[in-house]
């Protein structure tokens, strides 16, 4: 992953999300474990909080391969799906205009 914090849009119109490296974010403490910790956050996406944990998983993971695409090679080993339908981040792709 290019950094700790990776900001992405383009996947659904008006949704945005930030991958993060976990492992590299508290490094250098699990240098030495082997695999990646990898958190994504979607910001403006209501639409998503409908879907079922297996679909959200399953999103992310097909986003994660288009933008880095040696994960298409790593499996999802634990997830977990935390909705929080009145978090509000007030940024969403095409804010900076508004």
């Amino acid at each position: 992953m290019p950094y700790t914090a990776n900001p992405c849009w383009g996947f659904d119109e008006g949704v945005g999300m930030t991958m993060f490296d976990i492992k590299a974010l508290h490094a250098p403490a699990h240098d030495d474990e082997p695999g990646a910790v990898i958190e994504v956050d979607f910001y403006h996406a209501g639409k998503l909080l409908a879907q079922d944990d297996a679909a959200i998983v399953s999103a992310a993971k097909e986003r994660l391969d288009m933008m880095l695409p040696a994960s298409k090679f790593a499996s999802v080993v634990d997830a977990a799906v935390v909705r929080l339908p009145a978090g509000v981040n007030w940024y969403f792709p095409g804010s900076y205009s508004s």
